[in-house]
């Protein structure tokens, strides 16, 4: 990335009250997260998440995201659903993933390529990995799965200079990669060690 670009990203010399409000909302969306990193309880957990997805809802829309906003609002939904599953039968039908993920997709088609250009693309990926990833019970799979989908948001909030969610999905990718090394990769080795073990 060239300096100007650089520049271009930290120049805040242009923010009006409106800016300023949007990063704000994206911020305490953040804060949010974060909570929801420290609760113990699974319902507290969903109540975290589902207020900061409501902030960077109202934070993308007033950054004029659209494709952003509208997968904001749906992933809240979809966070509620999972939450149900495996306690409830309607909420663990396997339609719900299709279902998810052709929304996602048709936001993503209209009206985000329309109104965000081809940047669109990049969310509607993220989304529709991380609502196959969030479907499975394996840590691992889920881990894979934010691993591909947080890099795709960093980019597409970038582009929007939309700080505190890239800075939510920089926390969130550094986390997923530190989960994988210290807790995926050992029980990988192990468990091909064990197979290789029976297979002589």
């Amino acid at each position: 990335m060239e300096l100007t670009s650089l520049i271009k990203i930290f120049d805040f010399s242009n923010y009006g009250v409106y800016d300023w409000v949007a990063q704000i909302l994206g911020f305490i969306g953040l804060a949010f997260f974060v909570a929801s990193a420290l609760q113990k309880r699974r319902l507290s957990i969903i109540i975290c998440q589902f207020i900061a997805l409501s902030f960077l809802f109202a934070n993308m829309a007033m950054m004029h995201a659209v494709a952003g906003m509208i997968m904001n609002g749906l992933g809240a939904v979809r966070m509620i659903i999972y939450y149900f599953r495996g306690k409830q039968r309607w909420a663990s039908h396997w339609a719900w993933v299709l279902g998810f993920s052709l929304n996602f997709i048709c936001v993503g088609i209209y009206p985000g390529i329309i109104r965000d250009g081809w940047i669109a693309l990049l969310p509607t990926i993220a989304c529709v990995a991380a609502t196959i990833g969030y479907s499975f019970e394996s840590a691992i799979k889920i881990r894979i799965m934010v691993l591909i989908a947080c890099p795709l948001w960093l980019i597409y909030d970038l582009y929007f200079l939309n700080y505190a969610s890239a800075l939510n999905d920089t926390i969130s990718t550094v986390s997923a990669l530190i989960g994988f090394l210290a807790i995926d990769v050992p029980i990988l080795i192990k468990t091909y060690k064990t197979k290789r073990k029976q297979a002589l």
